[in-house]
């Protein structure tokens, strides 16, 4: 599976013209390419003017066991980040905030303007927002306000969550978690979202160009979980994937 957090951008403040160029001078093979971060510049795709994308590195060491003791062996974590229809900042979720916070940074310092990039929180209404575009919702956690309920609730179900008698009794409170599938144009996918922010694919394996595909797909319904005007609509477009240069494939996991 694979997660992002997202923050808004005055497309008036974005200057994507030399993204190019930025991501060579960042690159992360610059000098010491087992030390520090940077941009990794053959995964950058610019599939339109408003929209572009590019992994990022990290260098990291890991203990590996060995028979004779254990090694410290250099690793490179990868983590997708970029813009969508101009407005819509993505980044993926990282090892550590200072990993993120890194990635956050490069990106509003080489291609914003006047502008604090900050991700941001869902709504308070965004949740059943989100969930009303569920053909299947597999999981929710409500937060129930009465004292003699429990702190928070998980309802899980092999089918439909909405058909139990304990989404009912709960459907009033807040949401703090969704997991649901979804099955546009004979597609099928599972997603969910957090209301600290999180939007998660729940599919390993995906190449960025999916990724963003996938986010594409969810563009409308995500900027408007950010935003304080909102109301009922439909939001799932279809799940197109770019075409364009990719590094392979990405999860939770380090690739």
């Amino acid at each position: 599976m694979v997660s992002f957090k997202f923050a808004r951008v005055p497309q008036e403040n974005l200057a994507l013209d030399n993204i190019e160029e930025v991501v060579r001078e960042w690159s992360i093979r610059e000098g010491d390419e087992e030390s520090g971060q940077g941009a990794i510049p053959e995964t950058l795709n610019v599939p339109s003017d408003d929209t572009a994308y590019f992994k990022y590195g990290n260098w990291r060491t890991e203990e590996v066991e060995k028979l004779d003791g254990t090694e410290q062996v250099p690793k490179c974590e990868k983590r997708l980040m970029g813009v969508l229809g101009g407005n819509l900042f993505f980044v993926e979720t990282a090892s550590t905030n200072d990993y993120r916070e890194s990635m956050v940074d490069m990106f509003e310092r080489e291609f914003t303007d006047g502008i604090v990039l900050e991700t941001e929180e869902f709504i308070s209404s965004a949740m059943k927002m989100a969930e009303a575009q569920a053909d299947d919702l597999l999981e929710v956690k409500f937060l129930p306000s009465g004292r003699m309920e429990p702190e928070s609730i998980t309802i899980e179900d092999r089918g439909d969550v909405m058909g139990t008698d304990a989404y009912e009794r709960h459907e009033d409170e807040e949401r703090r978690r969704l997991r649901m599938e979804l099955n546009p144009e004979s597609q099928t996918l599972k997603q969910g979202f957090k209301k600290r922010g999180v939007f998660t694919a729940y599919h390993r394996d995906l190449q960025s160009d999916e990724m963003v595909g996938i986010l594409r797909a969810n563009y409308e319904l995500l900027r408007r979980m950010l935003e304080e005007n909102t109301g009922p609509q439909r939001s799932w477009s279809s799940w197109e994937v770019d075409e364009g240069s990719d590094s392979g494939s990405s999860s939770e996991s380090d690739d």
